[in-house]
């Protein structure tokens, strides 16, 4: 242990004569003469040393590790699906830049929501206005125009309530039994225009099926005319080219001239006429006479002149029959419609004639009876209503007519107040639909793909700054009464070995931890870091904190301290003679101690080294024998101390010495 004080202490004292040299010069040339020729007459276990002036710097050292500090975690904060996802996990992106979006579906849902929030803004204000505004004359106009309706309302349904109660007069009786009469007449005539009707159209309609039938019978018989077939009911339902495609029949190949007398050369008259093709359904025998027999022109189409005495058209004919039974069976549809419509008016009339006829017997029956109990309830509670709408548009009437209530203007204020507000979270949760990046960094994390149903706190994207970097730490409860925001910080990391970054305490955490009988307080550390380099998170890294620093001050060694914890003193070469000196001491470390009254730069005092006995008492052996480094009275003792970032912290003394 000794030798170990000794070593470090032989290493400090040239650091601090180096200092001086480079400061003052003259200290190391006296220094070196009295440490050397004079050194005898102080014996082996002590040295001179020369006064100088430096800075004492304590720190407390804590490990940790790199965090990015600027992170945002961005959701939706609506339910609906994802769109898009335009970025991945490692991209940078810039401030403002979208990043994804919901579905459209869902942005229009949230349009809808914040287009009925501006309703309601704007319903609310108008309220308010109202609130505010004095009472126009409308408003009084039609408050007193609301008043004597509801009197009017009173006085009838006070009347409908005394006639109930009192009975019907004679003249309302006598009203009653003429309302009977009245309508036994309207019903007697409504029957007898209901019958009327019937027996016209019933005859229109006997017209039209006959009309129709005669059609149906000219139908069939051109085809019996120039086919010799008879038609059934089911083929009238066709037209004559329908027919004759499904019969497979060419009018131009049957009744062509071609076909006349063209196999008399042949002996056709003397075989006589030919007959009837039982494969076919038309008779060959009406088709050849047709053909070879008729004196006039025959024309088997619609084409060519068929206007001229002797000309007969096959497919004219065929056709005009056609023509005439659609049109005679669109006309009877057209009547049948017509008469329907007709009879169900007339039918209707009859019946509301009924009705109004049971409705009068029903009201005579009523006025003989006596008053129900239950209508004579009826219109007393009609009067109760009544009443009480009249009080409240007399209240109304007051209102107006005097200063607008306070109580009605604050809940007025209050609803805006809320639409307002309500307005203000639909549209941040419309802004929300499509992310946008609220600063320049890097995404971290991509928790959503497209198409994935997300909920209203559903993670989206995760963003970091990666220059704003800071270290998470602890320190002990012995120090972070010491430890101050903003504090100074030199950051060093095994990443970047043999740098040293600026940085400063950001936050120190009101509340401590404790593990296994350990107590610390979490802290972080803002590292400043330097253009063009990128670090990143979770590298290990070392703070040592600066909580005292003095610059400029007498500096002597703690083993050159003597005397007592009230009055140390300093033993001072002067003259060739060495001399007791009280000092004022200030702060200190585990191996400096600064003197503010009682020494000068340049002397020289004497300092013990390893060899001396521990049997004298000087204060440089206290402090060697103080484990934790505080010298009662004196300021502030201790060097650096290292707090580590897990369960359990340690105070390692580290010399720190810093000159001008």
């Amino acid at each position: 242990m000794r030798s170990l004080l000794g070593s470090t202490i032989g290493r400090w004292l040239t650091v601090a004569v180096l200092v001086v040299a480079a400061s003052g010069g003259g200290a190391y040339v006296v220094y070196a003469r009295v440490s050397g020729s004079g050194q005898d007459s102080l014996g082996k276990d002590r040295q001179l040393v020369p006064v100088s002036r430096g800075a004492l710097v304590n720190q407390v050292s804590t490990s940790g590790s790199l965090v990015f500090a600027s992170r945002a975690t961005l959701t939706f904060g609506s339910q609906g699906t994802v769109d898009n996802v335009l970025v991945q996990e490692g991209q940078q992106v810039k401030k403002g830049q979208v990043l994804a979006s919901l579905d459209k579906a869902t942005i229009a849902s949230l349009e809808k929501a914040v287009a009925q929030a501006k309703v309601s803004v704007r319903n609310a204000q108008d309220a308010l206005d109202q609130a505010q505004a004095p009472r126009s004359a409308l408003e009084l106009a039609q408050a007193e125009a609301a008043v004597a309706t509801a009197r009017l309302n009173l006085q009838k349904a006070q009347k409908a309530r005394d006639e109930l109660a009192a009975g019907p007069d004679a003249d309302v009786l006598a009203r009653a039994y003429s309302q009977i009469d009245s309508t036994k007449v309207s019903l007697d005539n409504a029957r007898r225009d209901l019958e009327l009707q019937q027996t016209q159209w019933d005859a229109t309609l006997q017209a039209k099926r006959d009309h129709l039938q005669e059609a149906a019978d000219g139908y069939r018989t051109v085809f019996r005319r120039f086919l010799g077939m008879d038609l059934t009911d089911a083929q009238l339902l066709h037209d004559p080219d329908s027919l004759l495609k499904e019969w497979g029949a060419d009018l131009d190949a049957l009744f062509g001239s071609a076909q006349r007398f063209q196999d008399l050369a042949q002996g056709y008259w003397a075989a006589g006429v030919p007959p009837d093709d039982p494969m076919t359904p038309w008779n060959e025998t009406t088709v050849y006479g047709w053909v070879n027999l008729f004196p006039g022109k025959l024309v088997p189409g619609t084409g060519g002149e068929t206007s001229a005495a002797q000309v007969v058209s096959v497919k004219g004919d065929v056709d005009a029959a056609w023509e005439a039974l659609k049109a005679a069976r669109d006309d009877l549809s057209t009547a049948e419609l017509q008469a329907a419509k007709a009879l169900a008016s007339g039918e209707s009339g009859v019946k509301r004639a009924e009705e109004a006829l049971e409705e009068a017997q029903t009201a005579l029956a009523d006025l003989q009876q006596e008053p129900d109990p239950l209508e004579l309830d009826v219109k007393e509670k009609q009067v109760v209503v009544s009443q009480a709408s009249l009080d409240q548009a007399l209240e109304n009437l007051a209102k107006l007519q005097t200063d607008p209530d306070p109580l009605d203007m604050a809940l007025a204020q209050t609803q805006l107040d809320s639409a307002q507000a309500d307005l203000e979270r639909a549209e941040e949760r419309l802004a929300l639909a499509v992310l946008q990046a609220p600063m320049a960094g890097v995404i971290s994390a991509v928790g959503v793909e497209a198409g994935q149903a997300v909920n209203a706190s559903t993670a989206i994207v995760e963003i970091v700054d990666p220059t704003i970097v800071e270290i998470d730490g602890v320190v002990d409860e012995v120090d972070v009464l010491f430890v101050r925001e903003g504090a100074r910080a030199d950051v060093t990391m095994d990443a970047l070995r043999g740098s040293v970054l600026a940085g400063t305490v950001s936050t120190i955490a009101s509340g401590a931890r404790s593990q296994q009988g350990v107590v610390s307080y979490p802290i972080s550390i803002l590292v400043q870091v330097p253009e063009g380099v990128q670090l990143r998170e979770g590298l290990s890294a070392t703070a040592s904190i600066v909580i005292r620093e003095e610059r400029d001050v007498i500096l002597v060694p703690i083993q050159a301290l003597y005397g007592s914890f009230e009055q140390p003193v300093v033993r001072v070469m002067n003259n060739g003679r060495v001399e007791d000196r009280s000092v004022v001491l200030g702060n200190s470390d585990d191996y400096w101690v600064a003197v503010r009254q009682g020494l000068g730069e340049g002397e020289q005092v004497v300092m013990e080294t390893q060899q001396a006995t521990t049997g004298q008492f000087g204060m440089g052996q206290v402090f060697r024998m103080q484990g934790q480094g505080i010298v009662p009275g004196l300021p502030g003792t201790g060097g650096t101390r290292q707090s580590t970032g897990g369960s359990s912290s340690q105070r390692t003394p580290v010399p720190q010495r810093q000159d001008h």
